[in-house]
C-alpha cells in the first residue's frame, strides 16, 4: 500500500506539472504492479526452495541426538531419534522402526517390527540384519516379547486397521557397530517376516551410531 502511495503522490506531480496523462500513468502503475506480483510469487518460490533445502540438508547430513541424565542415579543415556527403515512387501504393508541408544559401555537398538496379527518373539530368537555384500550379522532377542497394537491406515483398504509390534532390545558388539558402519543394509528379517530396505536408507543405523559419537 506504501508503493501505491507514493505512485499516487508522483503521479499528481506529474499531472500538475502537465507532465503524462491519466491513461498513461494508470498503465505505468499497472506496469509496476505487475512487477510487484511477479517478484512477490518469485519469493514464494525461493522461500519453499529455501525449506526443501533445509530438511534435504537434516536427512544429509545428520540426524537429532541427546544425552539425558539421570536425575537419581547420573547415569548417562544417549540416544538418536526414532526412525523408519524397512517395509515388507505387498499389500497391505508393514513397517520397520528403529532407535539407537548408548549406555553402558556399548551401543543398543530398540526395534520395532510392524505386523497384521499378533506375535510374541521368544527369548533368543535372531533378528537378521542383511548387507549389500551379502554380510549378516545376527543379533539375539534377550527377553521374551508380546506384542503390543495400535491403529493405523490398512493400504489395501484404505480403512482402520489394527497394526501389531514388538518392541525388541538388542545388543550391539563392537563387531557389530564396525560392520554397521563400513556396509549398506538391504533387507531386516524378524521371526518369519522380512522388510526390505531402500537404498538411500542404507546407512541409517550408521549415521544415528556416528550421531551419538559425536556428542558422548
Amino acid at each position: 500500500m506504501r508503493g501505491r502511495s507514493l505512485f499516487v503522490r508522483w503521479a499528481s506531480q506529474f499531472q500538475t506539472s502537465g507532465g503524462l496523462h491519466k491513461p498513461t500513468l494508470f498503465y505505468l502503475y499497472n506496469v509496476l504492479m505487475g512487477l510487484l506480483v511477479h517478484n512477490l510469487k518469485a519469493m514464494k518460490k525461493l522461500m519453499l526452495i529455501i525449506v526443501i533445502l533445509k530438511f534435504s540438508l537434516v536427512y544429509v547430513f545428520g540426524q537429532d541426538c541427546k544425552k539425558e541424565i539421570d536425575e537419581f542415579t547420573g547415569d548417562i543415556t544417549y540416544s538418536a531419534e526414532k526412525q523408519k527403515i524397512g517395509k515388507t512387501k505387498g499389500l497391505p504393508v508393514y513397517f520397520f522402526y528403529f532407535k539407537v541408544f548408548y549406555f553402558g559401555d556399548s551401543y543398543r537398538l530398540l526395534v520395532n517390527p510392524e505386523y497384521g496379527k499378533i506375535k510374541s518373539i521368544p527369548k533368543d530368537a535372531i533378528i537378521y540384519l542383511k548387507f549389500e555384500d551379502e554380510t549378516i550379522i545376527k543379533l539375539t532377542n534377550r527377553k521374551a516379547n508380546i506384542g503390543n497394537h495400535k491403529s493405523g491406515e490398512s493400504f489395501s483398504q484404505g480403512s482402520s486397521v489394527t497394526i501389531w509390534y514388538n518392541s525388541i532390545w538388542l545388543k550391539l558388539s563392537d563387531d557389530n557397530v564396525a560392520t554397521i558402519k563400513q556396509k549398506k543394509l538391504m533387507k531386516i528379517k524378524c521371526f518369519y517376516s522380512t522388510y526390505e530396505v531402500k537404498p538411500k536408507k542404507g546407512f541409517m543405523i550408521k549415521d544415528a551410531i556416528e550421531c551419538i559419537d559425536k556428542i558422548k
